[in-house]
């Protein structure tokens, strides 16, 4: 009669059983510790006791009775999913966690890029402090893993934004249109100080403290929620509505993605039909160049630099019959 425990840890080996040897795990009701060679499904799941209890010893003997079932190779594979449940559970591996919650997933090059432009498209609903800790993980994690090409947004909140194309001016503007939207009297003399901080520096990281402290005032005189809904001001980085949109049109402009030793504009290669890019890389590769729906610059410029070299041979095919 197993134990609780027991029963516990027989459904976490079945969860982690590949789908083609649930038939190892499909009776078993109680881990057989004394008799672990008594047949392959007993040999199977005790070898996968001592794998998740790192039982070397017991692992040892086990797997000599394994071999002689021929089927080492399906605790391997067990093993192997129990690094990688161990990794999902790992928050180093992720660039937030909240409330017991995973969210930006950084274990490989594939997930990373994923990751950031997920952070493309959803940082304005995070508070401030948090997207400053969610693009720095995905910075670093890129760096780790010799990724250069990163959306504006992460590039910005993780403090390595270029001070090009910074304009102070439309950034005042903006924090000067939220003193209009308030009554109160002190809170509008809070933005407007805040607006003539902006000439004393031109440092990004100077840009940024403002940004920061005017969320914070956006939040005390609830301002925040009506920017979230309406998405016309937004919060701290769209105080400035032109910094993005000239960063990325200076950092696209004279973009040339190389592939195979031949240069390709961005904007030649965002003007190519979808369904060349379907032929030529199949419809996974596709969709993450699409954003709406329509190819974009971005994206792109993100992904193709890091396809493989077969996938870029097959697309350079397609692309020189356009």
């Amino acid at each position: 009669m197993a134990t609780m425990k027991e029963e516990t840890e027989i459904m976490f080996i079945k969860s982690l059983t590949p789908k083609e040897d649930k038939e190892f795990v499909k009776s078993a009701s109680f881990l057989d510790k004394e008799n672990y060679a008594r047949s392959p499904e007993t040999t199977y799941l005790m070898g996968c006791h001592a794998i998740i209890h790192d039982d070397k010893e017991s692992l040892k003997e086990i797997s000599k009775v394994a071999s002689i079932y021929n089927i080492e190779g399906k605790l391997d594979k067990f093993a192997c999913n129990l690094r990688e449940y161990a990794e999902s559970k790992n928050e180093e591996n992720y660039a937030l966690t909240i409330n017991g919650q995973n969210m930006f997933p950084l274990h490989n090059s594939e997930l990373i890029k994923r990751s950031d432009l997920n952070f493309k498209d959803s940082y304005m609903t995070f508070p401030y402090e948090i997207r400053e800790k969610i693009a720095t993980k995905i910075f670093n994690k890129a760096a780790e893993n010799k990724l250069t090409e990163l959306s504006s947004p992460t590039l910005l909140y993780s403090r390595n934004y270029s001070n090009k194309g910074i304009d102070k001016s439309a950034a005042g503007m903006n924090i000067g249109i939220r003193s209009t939207l308030i009554g109160d009297q002190d809170g509008k003399k809070e933005y407007m100080a805040l607006a003539k901080m902006l000439t004393k520096s031109s440092e990004i990281s100077h840009f940024l403290k403002i940004a920061s402290m005017v969320e914070k005032l956006d939040r005390k005189y609830n301002l925040y929620p009506y920017h979230r809904e309406t998405g016309r001001y937004g919060t701290s980085v769209d105080l400035k509505p032109p910094i993005e949109e000239i960063f990325i049109l200076e950092k696209n402009a004279s973009k040339e993605i190389d592939i195979l030793g031949k240069k390709y504009s961005l904007s030649k290669l965002a003007s190519v039909p979808v369904d060349t890019y379907l032929r030529a890389l199949g419809g996974e590769i596709t969709k993450s160049l699409l954003k709406d729906g329509a190819l974009s610059e971005e994206r792109i410029s993100t992904i193709l630099p890091t396809l493989p070299r077969s996938d870029k041979a097959i697309l350079d095919k397609y692309l020189s019959r356009e």
